[in-house]
């Protein structure tokens, strides 16, 4: 019986003939056309090997997307906008986040709960899954829509 979905590693078929990827243009123009990111022009990747500094604390290498102010439309969820309120930590903790979390929908609370943990280098095994993931937007955006690594 033939298996109804067959999982191949890319550049490595299975029936022995030559890999054929698609061309990463007709990747770009499919993700932008699905969705594309507001604010590109003003919005700032800060990759490996460069820093972002804030009156929180620097972080090297964070591997985030920062804008300089509030956008006019709303961002892709990892975008950090800078205008927007920062909390103070609670010492009683902070409402979870929502199933789908964004950086402008948190809380000044929880932007600081997400501030702290991008400044601790990101390895706190106790954060909540959804500062996670609006980490993790970001790095899909970068490689899926900038395609870049």
């Amino acid at each position: 019986m033939e298996p109804l979905v067959v999982v191949r590693q890319p550049g490595k078929p299975s029936d022995g003939s030559a890999p054929v990827e698609p061309p990463a243009e007709s990747l770009r123009s499919t993700w932008q056309r699905m969705w594309r990111p507001k604010g590109t022009a003003q919005t700032t990747f800060y990759g490996p090997g460069t820093r972002l500094t804030s009156n929180l604390g620097d972080i090297e290498s964070p591997l985030v997307y920062v804008h300089k102010g509030t956008l006019t439309e709303m961002p892709d969820a990892s975008v950090i906008e800078t205008e927007l309120p920062i909390g103070r930590l609670k010492t009683g903790g902070v409402p979870d986040l929502p199933y789908w979390p964004s950086y402008r929908a948190a809380l000044p609370e929880q932007r600081a709960v997400y501030w702290k943990w991008l400044l601790s280098g990101r390895s706190d095994p106790e954060i909540s899954l959804g500062y996670v993931f609006i980490y993790f937007y970001g790095l899909e955006r970068r490689a899926l829509v900038d395609l870049k690594d």
